[in-house]
């Protein structure tokens, strides 16, 4: 072999082997090398990750009639077989088939490869009959149950006891008794009984919230039903629907709550001469007579000084199946027809408007339009309740201004003893029965809570409505002596510590510096002598036409209810505590007001009318 020929071998033997070599490794689309091939070149061998198997939900639901026999709810990897299950058909009862229409009772599923659900279908065994029983209590339902028996035989449905001031209504068939006895005639038949409220002698007001939940807010209403019962046939109507929501300050935080209803639709409430959406119910629960807030408020409306006083009627409440007591039906405080009624409109001139005012300490707190700051009345706090200061019309620097200067005028000319110009401001008669009213009561709250005022279009300034007396004619055992009606010596008209509102309350402090209002005064409290002591007599227990004669049973249930005339409620004092019966609480009640009316007239000078 040449020299020649052996190095054209090599250089073929080489081209052979760039060749292979290229073959081996080529280049992806991102200029990276990769090997390919059958190469033997000391390269890294490429890592694979074994996928885990898919896995699915296999699931066996139970049905009316039977279970399941097995592990109903399973997860099972793709391409295998679910474990065993049976349907198992109740007594009574037979297995039909299953859902996607297996009609064996054992089933194996597989090889699985997507989630599945299967449930059992049952039928009553043509041997038995079925009777099924729901009972309710307003919105509650208490009893749903179905009950199965041999033909032949029979069944028997014996609901719960009924709740507290509930009794058994019947049945839809027209069966009075509770517990009743059924055979096969009434195979598939469905039959309703109901609980309803024991009727005593007052008011009943039942009212169902949408979702059948408590009422927990103060300001978020929820949906309701409001049904009125056990009145004159005209006041009655049956699941009105309205919105309720919580109301109060301190009292909100008592058990037995107080409630704003507002009706979709104006309506009368227990025979009143006008109609409106909201009403109040008042719980009363610190005042265990129950009383105290009637009794104000007819009062008021027997003064001739004012014009506009709360509707005030004793009803019982049921909400949401549950009992809840003896509550006050009462007007909510807003300007409307049949309540301040001075019209809510807006006008260019804002004396030519009318505006409801509160003094309210809480103002501020409330989120609403307090302005102590602008009023010199001390540290009190006014706010305008109406017109709406949420109203595109309402603009503070003309209507807040003039309200803020209106109340000025009216402390500055109270200030300075400007008779003339008192009277020209403020309607002093409203003023004179405002203050007997609350004096009359001791109402603690009244000189910085709950106290309004309105003007009149184009008019002047009144006192009223009257509102919140709760805390008041002895039921309290701070800010002064527990209650106590001693007259003592007429030391100071003004501090004497029994007048309460006199020494506190800012206005009538300054009122009663005026012997003019003096004058009015005595010349009121002679002539509403009979008033006031008639108002006392209804709160006597032994009155023929008292508040306990007509509510009696049910107020002596409300104390069932809310067991507390052996404790503490609150703010009475021990004089009270130690009365354990409503009677008691409504007599002390009378014997305070007759003894308060004797000390006032001793204070002011007026004789007792005979």
């Amino acid at each position: 072999m040449t020299h020649c020929f052996r190095r054209s071998i090599f250089v073929l033997f080489m081209a052979l082997m760039m060749l292979a070599f290229c073959s081996c490794n080529t280049k992806n689309a991102n200029g990276v090398t990769e090997q390919s091939g059958d190469s033997t070149l000391d390269t890294a061998p490429a890592y694979t990750e074994t996928a885990e198997p898919k896995t699915y939900s296999v699931k066996y639901t139970e049905r009316e009639g039977g279970r399941i026999k097995g592990v109903a709810s399973q997860t099972v990897k793709h391409g295998k077989n679910a474990k065993t299950v049976e349907a198992i058909a109740n007594e009574g009862y037979i297995f039909v088939s299953w859902s996607d229409g297996v009609t064996t009772p054992k089933r194996v599923d597989g090889p699985i490869t997507s989630d599945l659900e299967f449930y059992p279908i049952f039928e009553i065994d043509s041997n038995y009959f079925m009777v099924t029983y729901v009972v309710t209590r307003g919105n509650v339902t208490v009893l749903n149950e179905s009950k199965l028996a041999k033909r032949g035989s029979s069944v028997t449905c014996t609901p719960p006891e009924p709740e507290f001031a509930y009794e058994f209504a019947g049945w839809s068939d027209g069966s009075g008794e509770m517990t009743r006895e059924d055979t096969e005639v009434s195979d598939g038949f469905t039959y309703y009984g109901s609980y309803k409220p024991i009727r005593l002698d007052t008011p009943i007001i039942s009212i169902n919230t949408d979702d059948g939940g408590k009422v927990t807010s103060k300001t978020d209403y929820k949906g309701c039903t409001v049904t009125l019962e056990n009145a004159e046939e005209s006041y009655c109507f049956e699941n009105a629907y309205a919105e309720i929501r919580g109301r109060g300050n301190s009292s909100w935080n008592m058990p037995k709550k107080s409630y704003r209803i507002k009706f979709t639709k104006k309506r009368s409430m227990m025979g009143s001469d006008y109609e409106a959406k909201s009403w109040t119910l008042i719980s009363n629960y610190g005042d265990k007579s129950l009383s105290r807030n009637a009794l104000a408020y007819e009062m008021s409306q027997r003064f001739e000084g004012l014009d506009f006083s709360s509707t005030n009627e004793f009803v019982e409440l049921y909400l949401n199946g549950e009992y809840m007591g003896v509550y006050l039906l009462c007007d909510q405080i807003q300007v409307g027809e049949g309540r301040v009624d001075i019209g809510e409109t807006f006008a260019d001139d804002p004396s030519a408007m009318g505006f409801l005012i509160e003094l309210d300490a809480r103002s501020n707190e409330e989120g609403k339009l307090g302005y102590d700051y602008d009023v010199l009345d001390y540290d009190r706090q006014y706010l305008i309740k109406s017109p709406d200061s949420s109203d595109p019309a309402y603009d503070p620097q003309i209507h807040l201004k003039y309200v803020r200067d209106y109340l000025n005028s009216c402390l500055d000319a109270l200030g300075a003893q400007e008779w003339n110009r008192i009277c020209e401001l403020m309607d002093i008669d409203s003023f004179v029965d405002m203050y007997i009213l609350n004096e009359m009561f001791a109402n603690l709250d009244h000189y910085k809570y709950s106290c309004y005022f309105y003007k009149a279009p184009n008019g002047k300034l009144f006192a009223g409505p009257a509102w919140d007396f709760d805390i008041s004619s002895g039921n309290v055992n701070y800010g002064y002596a527990e209650g106590s009606y001693d007259s003592g010596p007429r030391q100071d008209l003004i501090y004497s510590g029994n007048l309460w509102i006199a020494d506190k309350h800012t206005w009538y402090r300054r009122l009663l510096r005026n012997e003019e209002f003096v004058s009015l005064l005595q010349q009121k409290l002679s002539e509403y002598g009979e008033i006031i002591t008639g108002v006392a007599e209804l709160a006597d227990s032994e009155a023929p036409n008292g508040y306990y004669a007509q509510y009696g049973q049910a107020i002596e249930r409300n104390f069932v209810r809310w067991q507390i005339l052996n404790e503490g409620a609150w703010s009475d004092p021990q004089a009270l505590v130690d009365i354990k019966t409503a009677a008691g609480q409504m007599d002390y009640l009378s014997e305070w007001l007759k003894e308060r009316y004797r000390v006032l007239c001793e204070i002011y000078e007026v004789e007792l009318p005979s």
